[in-house]
């Protein structure tokens, strides 16, 4: 888990769960239960993470009320990660990255990264 600190330059709590819903709903989109996310535009990298740990220090803070405590789902380095890449690279058949790895029987391969497009989607204007 990362570490959270208070500092006067926090993220805006409001930004921090707009950014980390976002980011959840490309996660949640894979799944074909939203087929809208919300724009990511202009998010950069340590925007998200500063978001993810605008989060967790709410949620290290948090004190309960009636009873009842705010608890804020924080996503994984490697969803943000995820949610990025598919911000920042246009889907091709080119991987961003590479790396030599095993294969799940153990022998040598290649796994690499990249972003693709699906084929039969179509975006808010109605193009494939």
């Amino acid at each position: 888990m990362t570490s959270v600190s208070q500092s006067s330059d926090l993220m805006e709590l409001d930004r921090a769960i707009a950014i980390v819903k976002a980011i959840y709903q490309r996660c949640i989109c894979a799944t074909d239960v939203v087929e809208k996310v919300n724009s990511l535009e202009g998010v950069s990298l340590s925007q998200m993470l500063a978001a993810k740990d605008r989060l967790q220090l709410e949620n290290a803070t948090s004190r309960s009320v009636d009873g009842v405590r705010r608890f804020y789902t924080v996503p994984d380095d490697r969803l943000i990660a995820a949610a990025y890449a598919l911000e920042h690279y246009d889907g091709d058949e080119n991987a961003i990255v590479v790396v030599p790895g095993r294969d799940m029987f153990g022998e040598p391969c290649r796994k690499a990264l990249g972003v693709v497009q699906l084929e039969g989607l179509t975006d808010e204007e109605g193009e494939e």
